[in-house]
């Protein structure tokens, strides 16, 4: 899956691939990924990763789509303070769960999250990933990932430590970018020349034509086939001059 948006000073592209693991499997890619505006100067950017030893990852990593939709929403209309940052999780906990009866642990999924309203920029990351991004100039890095990866991995379940759920908050944000990618991307990526890649990245879906943008895109998924078999998907949203 790869789609492109370009309107009114936005961009918005994500690029979602299944691995050869899930082919074999026959269980489907259990990423799921969202760009787009919710309201009026609101935006957000969800991407997750279905916990592959869960039974229904697939609709667990869906429902973070709705949870973080709904919680940009609340942001906008000021029922959640974007200063009170252990009701912003116990928001994410709860509503994720309320998509479910029971078995919280059979729908494991991770997150990586970014929304954007009125000049609040609000990121946030529960388990592995990367979410990378510049708001007027200042780099932001959330990653749960270090050379000593390992499977295990916190995600959104039964049981979710407060403090596995890392957010960051900006505000009076002019400009924003916002990269953010499952680990089948993001383990491979070299963390020394990350905002390299972040520059270059941007450019290359920004400036550049269709064909070459899929090609160049095209090829990276390939070669990173060739080292791990996860599901690749990853997502960029640009925000220029929205205040």
């Amino acid at each position: 899956m790869i789609s492109f948006v370009k309107e009114d000073n936005t961009i918005q592209y994500l690029y979602s691939k299944i691995g050869k693991h899930h082919i074999d499997a026959g269980t489907g890619n259990q990423d799921s990924v969202y760009i787009g505006k919710i309201c009026d100067e609101t935006y957000c950017l969800v991407v997750s990763d279905g916990v592959s030893s869960c039974k229904w990852a697939k609709t667990g990593s869906e429902a973070t789509i709705d949870t973080i939709r709904t919680l940009s929403t609340k942001i906008y209309h000021n029922e959640i303070s974007i200063d009170d940052g252990d009701g912003i999780k116990r928001f994410i906990v709860r509503d994720w769960k309320n998509h479910f009866d029971e078995s919280w642990n059979d729908y494991g999924t991770t997150i990586n999250f970014v929304i954007w309203s009125r000049g609040i920029v609000l990121a946030g990351q529960i388990g592995d990933g990367l979410l990378i991004g510049v708001t007027d100039g200042e780099n932001f890095l959330m990653t749960d990932m270090d050379e000593n990866y390992s499977v295990e991995t916190y995600a959104l379940a039964e049981v979710v430590l407060k403090s596995s759920i890392q957010l960051t908050v900006r505000k009076n944000v002019n400009n924003l970018i916002a990269i953010a990618m499952t680990d089948g991307i993001g383990k491979e990526m070299n963390m020394e020349s990350i905002y390299e890649f972040q520059d270059y990245f941007v450019d290359l879906i920004k400036n550049r034509d269709e064909e070459t943008r899929n090609k160049e895109v095209e090829l990276w998924m390939s070669q990173l086939n060739q080292k791990n078999d996860d599901d690749k998907t990853i997502a960029l949203m640009v925000l220029e001059g929205k205040t």
